[in-house]
């Protein structure tokens, strides 16, 4: 007598990683996963860093656009104390806000570089941590988007705070910056340049003022 044997159910699941950098040499790719989205039978995760553009937004009737935020510097601090604890790591709490803050709160960066300093060090001081942030900065400009960049570069209270340098690699971070500021150069006001009515930056302004 034969025994019949089931085969056991498994679920599939499809990610679509990066789908805003489906460009160029994939030429109707966007169009093509719009088009698999609407028959198929398995779930479809589409990931992207950017879903503001033009490609994006035609995937947005077929989505459900849910918006993943980067967990508070709190958080972080609480539940990395925890893992330094059952690791065996002794770390100052200062010392940890210190390496939260410098990487934006990035639980990849952070714990990759406790790893790193776990190697050498069983404890941490702030002084240790400050050092180590020195020695591996990591660079935050080009953790941002090109809004964030130009919303720091055009603010005024940002902007006394950053060296010429500075500013030069928030502007050129994304080539669509430029193309921002030329859009939107005919509507600056002139007259908030100088302190007074006829204060000499506002003069100067007022005779490069195209509009």
């Amino acid at each position: 007598m034969g025994t019949a044997t089931k085969a056991k159910a498994t679920k599939h699941l499809l990610i679509m990683d990066e789908v805003d950098g489906m460009s160029a040499g994939d030429r109707g790719g966007v169009t093509e996963l719009n088009q698999l989205i609407k028959i198929t039978k398995v779930p479809i995760i589409c990931m992207c860093n950017d879903n503001g553009t033009q490609k994006m937004r035609s995937l947005t009737p077929n989505c459900y656009d849910l918006k993943i935020t980067r967990p508070t510097a709190m958080q972080i601090k609480g539940k990395f104390m925890s893992i330094c604890f059952k690791e065996g790591l002794k770390i100052e709490p200062n010392a940890l806000e210190e390496l939260i803050t410098s990487t934006q709160n990035d639980l990849r960066q952070i714990l990759n570089q406790l790893s790193v300093w776990s190697l050498d060090n069983e404890k941490i001081t702030y002084n240790s941590a400050k050092e180590g942030i020195r020695k591996a900065h990591k660079d935050t400009v080009t953790s941002m988007n090109a809004f964030d960049c130009v919303r720091k570069v055009y603010n005024p209270e940002e902007a006394r705070k950053m060296t010429i340098d500075d500013r030069l690699r928030h502007f050129f971070v994304d080539d669509i910056i430029p193309l921002m500021s030329q859009e939107n150069y005919l509507a600056h006001e002139p007259q908030l340049a100088g302190t007074g009515v006829n204060g000499l930056k506002e003069q100067e302004a007022k005779a490069m003022y195209l509009a």
